[in-house]
C-alpha cells in the first residue's frame, strides 16, 4: 500500500518537474547551459529508471524474492540520490 501511494505521487513529482522544465526553457532559459543541461540529462535518467522500476522490477520483486528485490533496492535508492542533485541543480539555477 506505500509502495502504490508513493509511486502515484513520485509521478506527480516528476510532471511537476517536466512541466516546469519545459516553462523555464520556453521562457527563454539557456538549455545548454551547464545546470540545466545536466539537470535534463539527469532527469531522463530518473525518468528511465523510474520506469523500469515501477512497471517491471518492482512488480516481479512482489512475486519473487532475491535479485529483483535488490535491484528494486538499488534502484530506488539511486532515483533517491537523482532526485537530491536535481533539487540541488534547481537551486543552484535560482541563485
Amino acid at each position: 500500500v506505500l509502495g502504490k501511494t508513493f509511486r502515484v505521487l513520485s509521478w506527480i513529482a516528476f510532471a511537476l518537474l517536466l512541466t516546469t522544465g519545459a516553462y523555464l526553457v520556453q521562457r527563454g532559459w539557456d538549455w545548454r547551459g551547464w545546470p540545466l543541461s545536466l539537470k535534463l540529462t539527469l532527469v531522463g535518467i530518473a525518468l528511465v529508471l523510474k520506469v523500469l522500476h515501477d512497471f517491471w522490477i518492482a512488480p516481479t520483486a512482489t512475486r519473487r524474492k532475491g535479485g529483483f528485490f535488490t535491484a528494486a533496492l538499488q534502484i530506488g535508492r539511486t532515483n533517491l540520490i537523482l532526485g537530491i542533485v536535481i533539487l540541488y541543480l534547481s537551486v543552484r539555477m535560482r541563485g
